[in-house]
This record gives structure tokens, sequence and C-alpha cells, in this order.
């Protein structure tokens, strides 16, 4: 049987971060909430840090750690200003920081980063030169992808793909049959020459199913419902 973790106390050490106080929760765009401390660093920098980041020891220091190790690795492997690098941080704030906008899409998910690759740049840029990235692909065209949405990112479920390929393995572009065939909605956008995000707004938010979705004109009024008048 778990236990629940007792709260920070006042005073009460965490890494560099000294707990001050309770600070306002930090809520998510669907309305979850997560209890934030505010902690002073021993950098002097004050803070509102994730009870679930403190006590788990994920977070240590307002940042200025981070800023450290940035500057070591930069004596390291001078690679902080590559675009590698940055998609690198991206995945670690997406997982680790719940203050990022899209924290509950992945670490609010349990989504995290191996230990092979969390503390290693090097590691992940190995793997990364070696497994199809090119740092001078054009925007879109050399993306990361995790094979398994639900999966962490990890060598064996992820890959090199382009922006297109990505968009059809997200969580929320399932399969739809129409015709006795079966695709996802952006490739049924290719085929049937209809932007795939009319086709996800007609479903999404106006209920439509799939086939008066891609039935409907493309300037029919959505709004006026499914009589498409």
């Amino acid at each position: 049987m778990s236990t629940k973790r007792p709260d920070p106390q006042s005073g009460e050490r965490f890494g560099r971060l000294t707990v001050i106080e309770r600070a306002p929760d930090y809520v998510t765009p669907s309305g979850k909430k997560y209890p934030r401390y505010l902690c002073k660093c021993d950098c002097g920098q004050t803070k509102s840090i994730d009870k679930i980041n403190l006590i788990s020891g994920k977070t240590l220091s307002c940042g200025c750690m981070q800023k450290e190790r940035a500057s070591a690795a930069t004596k390291k492997h001078g690679d902080t200003d590559s675009r590698l690098y940055g998609v690198w941080c991206a995945i670690k704030r997406r997982c680790y920081n719940a203050s990022v906008t899209e924290y509950h899409l992945y670490g609010g998910r349990g989504i995290t980063m191996c230990d092979e690759w969390k503390d290693n740049y090097e590691a992940f840029r190995n793997w990364a030169t070696s497994n199809g990235y090119k740092e001078g692909a054009v925007r879109g065209e050399c993306t990361i992808d995790r094979i398994d949405c639900d999966g962490n990112y990890t060598p064996d479920n992820c890959r090199w793909v382009n922006m297109k390929q990505q968009m059809n393995n997200v969580r929320y572009n399932h399969y739809e049959t129409y015709n006795g065939e079966s695709h996802t909605i952006a490739e049924w956008g290719d085929i049937l020459g209809i932007d795939p995000q009319k086709i996800r707004q007609r479903m999404g938010k106006y209920g439509w199913s799939f086939a008066e979705a891609v039935e409907a004109p493309q300037d029919a009024r959505t709004t006026r419902g499914r009589n498409h008048k």
C-alpha cells in the first residue's frame, strides 16, 4: 500500500533549495493542479518549485545548477548553440519541468528520458548522428519521434522523421475507415484533398462522423450542424 509523501516544511532543504512557504498551485490547461512551494536557492534566487519535483529530487536548484552544467558542457562538447542540443534540452523540459505548457502531455503522463541520455548529451548526440539526424536539415524535415507514443525517450523507441510522418504518429491521429480503406486523418487529407485540420474540427468540435466530415463541401458552414446548409 502506497503512503502519501509528507508536504515540504518551511526550512527544509532539497539540494540547493530551502523551502520558504507554500506557493500558488500550477494549473494545467485541463484544470489539473500541481502544488508548489516557494524556495530560496543557495545562489540567492527565489523560485516556486513543484512539490513532486522537490520531494523526488528532480529539481535541486533554481536553475543555476543546470546553467553550470551547460557551461561545463560548452567546454566539453561545444554544442550548446546547436539545434541538436536544443532538441535534447526541449525533451528534458517537457518530461521534467511542470512549468512548461506541454508538460501534461509528456512528464504529466509519466513519459521520461532514459538514464543513458538524461544527464549525458554526448550519448544522445552519438545516437542521433548514427541514426539519421542531419544538423543542416530544413525545419520540419528531421524531427525526433517516439515510435510508441506512450513510451519513453529511449534509443529503441525514437527515430528521426519529417513533420508529416510525426503528425501521422500523434496520439489523437487514430485510423479512420472509409469506403473499405483505413488511414490516419492526415493521410486521408492527402488522399481526398481536404485540410486534415478541418476534418478534425468537424469531428471533434462539432461531433460529425468521419464520413460527414469528408463528404461535406469544403465551404460548408460547420456551425450550422450536419445538414451542411
